[in-house]
């Protein structure tokens, strides 16, 4: 809903990066279905994932403010799109 109501690309760029971050979450959480510590889970070396707001954020709204802002502010997009600029 959130993404239809936006207006313009800045919001549509944020959008995308809240879409991101809910599928980063999602993943997490799912990772730790037994409730123990984060500290405790066994690492499957997967931890990376191109999560679908983060390849709209980057092919649809690269020329955004809010997307530089978001490679200044979060390791994690930086690292995806310097990745993926091969």
């Amino acid at each position: 809903k959130a993404f239809q109501a936006a207006k313009n690309n800045e919001q549509k760029a944020k959008m995308q990066y809240m879409l991101a971050k809910c599928e980063r979450n999602h993943f997490y959480n799912h990772k730790n279905k037994s409730g123990e510590s984060c500290w405790s889970i066994e690492d499957n070396g997967k931890n990376f994932f191109e999560w679908d707001g983060f390849k709209n954020l980057k092919k649809d709204y690269s020329k955004t403010k809010f997307y530089r802002e978001v490679i200044a502010e979060c390791g994690y997009f930086k690292m995806y799109v310097s990745q993926n600029n091969k």
